[in-house]
């Protein structure tokens, strides 16, 4: 049980990169890698909308802190593939289905209030 658990940040993403995906396919996004490529994030979304941060610099380093160590579980549950290099958080199949899962139990919004 403790294996499934996931905290309000890493259910955030999971169902924010799921959101922009869809919003992606809705507008023909066309790709060349995999379907499930269409649903990623980049790190400085999460800062804007999650954290509330507008500027890399301004990023306080409990919130840079906090972000690393749940992008590693996350990687851990293999819900997301991270890119170090360009900051996008890419969700895999089990990811998706997690995401959508989510969506399906909690209607509610899990962002935090800017």
């Amino acid at each position: 049980m403790a294996k499934e658990r996931l905290s309000r940040l890493q259910k955030w993403i999971l169902v924010e990169a799921y959101k922009k995906g869809k919003e992606r396919e809705s507008k023909f996004w066309e790709t060349t890698l995999d379907t499930e490529s269409v649903f990623w994030l980049s790190k400085r979304h999460v800062y804007l909308e999650y954290f509330c941060v507008g500027n890399r610099k301004d990023v306080p380093l409990r919130n840079i802190i906090v972000l690393s160590w749940n992008i590693n579980k996350l990687k851990k549950k293999k819900y997301i593939l991270y890119h170090s290099v360009s900051g996008q958080i890419i969700l895999t199949e089990n990811g998706v289905l997690k995401a959508k899962d989510l969506l399906n139990v909690n209607k509610k919004d899990h962002r935090q209030k800017c």
